[in-house]
């Protein structure tokens, strides 16, 4: 039994030599073939950061009188106080319910307190809700309308759509079917025809050529609303898309 083991996997290993061998000697042309699809999202992610700020303690006082550079040793002589997180973010819910969002819409993220120094006590909480939406308009009205004080951004976190697993495929298969036009084309021009195809290797698989262009195009929006004096409708409208971009290298036997 102990040589019968020992055999085996040589025989195996010498099959595989034999089988790559066989495949080398072959005539072959290698292509590479893309495509590209926009899929509408039907689900839109809102990120939306909310911080505590300073304000008077005397409500007759401008919030302008207000110096954000204080010294945390002396801060009270400045007549100021913080806006607490929670009542921040109890009018920012007001005034999106008022725009029709509802509070199973409404995720919190995250929530920390602002960079500050070793001795500074009185430190700034923030906090990120993400808003889920179903179509754009409501994304932007929600962007053009909020006027709640405290927000410090507004960003897309994410594009989604409930059928993009079958998206992928379709542009997997005409990737596919590129690469097969491509070398047609090449062989028919030497006076030669496509055979089997010996091998197909995806180049960029889910994450690079589905995940990380989906990425690519939130932070876009982004920038987009960062940059935007007037938070524009046509700002988002130009970057709405979810972008699929996918190769297939294949290597096809010359008949």
């Amino acid at each position: 039994m102990k040589r019968i083991l020992i055999i085996l996997p040589l025989l195996a290993f010498s099959f595989m030599l034999n089988a790559e061998e066989k495949i080398e000697n072959l005539r072959y042309v290698e292509v590479t073939g893309s495509a590209e699809m926009e899929v509408e999202p039907d689900e839109i992610m809102l990120s939306v950061g909310l911080k505590e700020y300073w304000q008077p303690k005397n409500k007759n006082k401008k919030d302008s009188e207000v110096d954000d550079n204080y010294d945390a040793y002396d801060d009270y002589s400045y007549g100021r106080e913080k806006m607490p997180i929670a009542d921040i973010e109890k009018n920012f819910i007001k005034d999106l319910e008022k725009l029709g969002v509802t509070s199973k819409q409404i995720t919190i993220s995250n929530v920390g307190d602002y960079w500050r120094w070793w001795w500074d006590n009185n430190y700034l909480i923030e906090k990120q809700l993400e808003i889920k939406y179903t179509d754009l308009p409501k994304v932007n009205q929600t962007i053009n309308s909020l006027k709640t004080k405290g927000i410090s951004y507004m960003h897309i976190g994410s594009l989604k759509n409930k059928d993009i697993v079958k998206y992928r495929k379709e542009v997997k298969i005409e990737a596919l079917k590129s690469a097969k036009a491509k070398a047609e084309y090449l062989l028919e021009s030497l006076g030669k025809k496509v055979g089997e195809p010996i091998y197909i290797i995806e180049v960029n698989d889910d994450y690079w050529g589905g995940w990380y262009r989906n990425s690519a195009m939130s932070n876009s929006i982004s920038q987009s609303m960062m940059n935007s004096p007037s938070g524009s409708d046509s700002d988002v409208e130009n970057y709405k898309k979810i972008k699929l971009r996918y190769e297939m290298k294949v290597r096809f036997e010359i008949k």
